[in-house]
């Protein structure tokens, strides 16, 4: 569900601010080098701001489950109501400003909510959740291939338990981040920001999910 979440907030977030990415540090550094090829010192400008945004929310994220630990509370459920939070702030800017997109600063302003959202997921991952990263799959592909040879040829003889578990760990929310993904380009090209909806109604089932277990 988390990699299917970052998949869809990613690739709509990617077509509505003009090819900003709210969870992909990588990406943004590469649009901004090509929008300084292309003299637009203005997109350059929010690409970059995009960088140490998502280094606060990061950051935040970081001092708020240490706090919450510290307090002897179980941090995850708090979390993911902080991005929810995050995710209805994008999903609200992104309509409120839906027409002035074309505008350096909207961009920034919507840009900045649906960083801050993802960097906290991205933070979480580490922190909380644990397993394969659900938001950055370039290290998730390398890692299943790896463990994928491990299955195929073990060096021993036999498979590691662990490293099937891994596999399969890491296919499922590549599956997911892919499904994500092309479910955020068409809810996105049908329903506009209010398509935020649908990643913000998987936030709240894993936090029921999380209360659960």
């Amino acid at each position: 569900m988390l990699g299917a979440i970052a998949g869809f907030v990613d690739t709509a977030g990617f077509l509505a601010l003009s090819g900003l990415f709210t969870n992909h540090v990588t990406g943004n550094l590469v649009v901004a080098g090509a929008t300084l090829a292309r003299e637009r010192t203005d997109q350059f400008a929010v690409r970059i701001a995009m960088i140490p945004i998502f280094m606060v929310a990061v950051a935040a994220t970081v001092l708020f489950v240490r706090r919450l630990r510290a307090a002897g509370r179980k941090p995850l459920r708090p979390v993911l109501v902080a991005q929810l939070a995050l995710l209805l702030a994008f999903m609200a800017l992104g309509v409120a400003l839906d027409d002035r997109l074309d505008e350096s600063w909207a961009v920034l302003v919507v840009g900045t909510a649906g960083v801050l959202a993802m960097g906290t997921q991205n933070a979480a991952t580490r922190l909380v959740v644990g397993g394969p990263p659900t938001t950055i799959m370039t290290g998730n592909v390398t890692q299943m291939t790896i463990d994928l040879v491990d299955v195929v040829a073990p060096t021993t003889g036999t498979v590691d338990a662990a490293t099937r578990e891994r596999f399969v760990a890491t296919a499922v929310i590549l599956f997911g981040f892919v499904a994500g993904a092309a479910a955020g380009a068409i809810a996105m090209h049908a329903l506009g920001f209010w398509s935020m909806a649908f990643p913000a109604a998987g936030l709240v089932a894993v936090a029921l999910l999380s209360r659960r277990e």
